[in-house]
């Protein structure tokens, strides 16, 4: 059984925004462009969601679309207390 050469490439796009990623040298030039891709655009999910995690915990979640308005103008007409 014969050993693979290994390559290391290390994908850089920003000091912030880095990985390293193992391949072969066998791997095909298409393969491993597929699998950066792919990796790139998890680790941009991943930031997204946990930013938009992050805005959820400073503001809590958004009105229900038919309560979403002028809260303290409605109150103002008489509509009593509007929900929070």
């Amino acid at each position: 059984l014969r050993s693979a050469t290994m390559v290391v490439i290390h994908v850089k796009r920003s000091d912030e925004h880095q990985f390293l990623y193992e391949t072969t040298v066998e791997a095909s030039v298409a393969d491993t462009i597929r699998e950066l891709a792919e990796i790139n655009n998890t680790r941009l999910r991943i930031q997204r969601l946990k930013l938009e995690g992050e805005e959820l915990a400073n503001h809590g979640p958004a009105k229900h679309p038919e309560k979403q308005g002028l809260d303290e103008y409605q109150e103002g007409f008489g509509y009593g207390k509007v929900e929070e």
